[in-house]
């Protein structure tokens, strides 16, 4: 069943390349309109090798222990 989102999240996750200019415009939006903890799940967006890393990170995130979140 699915959860109603929550008005202002209390932690946001990314998955994206720790390298792209994305990234860094994603964080500097998220500072200026909502300051909130991020989550960063590095991997490919490009290749071959993408689509799996990034289902892999969905599962991940999925799965992530809450202990593990920032607060």
């Amino acid at each position: 069943r699915k959860k109603k989102l929550p008005f202002m999240p209390s932690v946001i996750g990314l998955i994206t390349s720790p390298t792209g200019a994305v990234l860094q415009d994603i964080l500097h939006r998220l500072q200026d309109r909502m300051p909130t903890p991020v989550l960063l799940w590095p991997v490919a967006v490009q290749g071959a090798m993408a689509a799996g890393q990034i289902s892999k990170a969905l599962e991940g995130f999925n799965h992530l222990p809450p202990s593990l979140w920032p607060k």
